[in-house]
This record gives structure tokens, sequence and C-alpha cells, in this order.
């Protein structure tokens, strides 16, 4: 009787605790679209880097820092028609020191 009454308990329990668990996975999913979109752009972008230059895939971390950092200065936003550098710096982003990624450098 204490047997079947524990298992009971035990069932209920796990019941509760997997329906929360996916009612908040399915929340974050819904709030998180525009950062998931922002981060597959900064991957596809770094991915393309990396496959164009035939670079080693473990430079992927610096793909992506090379990625955001473009992106946040040259991507327009379309209502505000300025970068998100002019939005947070109030003057226009210099742009001069930006060069061609190369990999194979002749010495």
């Amino acid at each position: 009787m204490a047997v079947s009454l524990l298992i009971t308990v035990l069932k209920t329990i796990m019941m509760s605790l997997t329906f929360h668990t996916n009612s908040h996975v399915l929340e974050l999913l819904n709030k998180n679209g525009v950062v998931e979109r922002k981060n597959r752009v900064l991957e596809e972008l770094s991915m393309t880097m990396i496959n164009e230059m035939n670079l080693p895939k473990y430079c992927w971390a610096d793909a992506i820092n090379t990625a955001c950092h473009v992106l946040n200065r040259i991507v327009i936003r379309p209502i505000l028609d300025k970068t998100p550098y002019e939005l947070l710096k109030g003057r226009k982003p210099n742009l001069s020191y930006l060069r061609v990624l190369v990999a194979n450098a002749l010495f």
C-alpha cells in the first residue's frame, strides 16, 4: 500500500516538473526571436569568412567578433537611418582601419 502511494506521489511530482520545464522553454523561445536571428546572422557571417579564406575552424571566435564589430558599424537601422555605433556614440564611425582578412601572408 505504501509503495503504490509513493509511486503515485512521484508520478505527480514528475508530471508537474515536466509541465513547468516545457512551458518555461516555450516562453523563452517566443521572447528571444530577435536575439536568435542576430546570433544566426553572426554565425553565418563568421562561417562565410572562415570558408572563403580557408581558415581553420578554431578561428571561429575571432570571426564572430569581427562580424559583430563590422555589423555594429555598418548596418543601418531603417527607422532612424543610423548605425548602432552612431546611436551609441553620436558620431559616424571611422572605418579606415578595416582591412581584408588575408590568411596566406607572405613574409
